[in-house]
């Protein structure tokens, strides 16, 4: 799991999880092809590349912090969750990616 936070304001606040490299996540993030580094012409929709247009500034990778990482796919989707429940970041849309049963 990661957290992304904007560098120019504090509500900028996301957190992800992913089985790739934080890298080639960043760059899908960015709009950027992994590979070759290069625009997309149809990117994914991102909430990071959204409120960094807004906010004006780049997407960074060192705007990235890796907060738990796994072997399994599972124990990363769980953290994900847990991890957007006690953080509260206001960029995902989501609330968990997986069911939590924690009062």
């Amino acid at each position: 799991s990661y957290l992304y936070s904007c560098p120019k304001c504090t509500l900028g606040k996301y957190v992800g999880c992913t089985t790739r490299t934080l890298k080639t996540r960043v760059d899908c993030h960015s709009g950027l092809s992994y590979r070759t580094g290069n625009k997309l012409s149809k990117p994914e929709y991102s909430s990071i590349r959204e409120h960094a247009s807004k906010c004006k500034t780049k997407i960074d990778i060192e705007n990235f912090k890796i907060l738990f990482s796994s072997k399994t796919e599972s124990d990363l989707l769980i953290s994900e969750s847990l991890l957007i429940k006690l953080l509260n970041p206001r960029l995902n849309k989501d609330t968990k990616s997986v069911p939590l049963y924690i009062s």
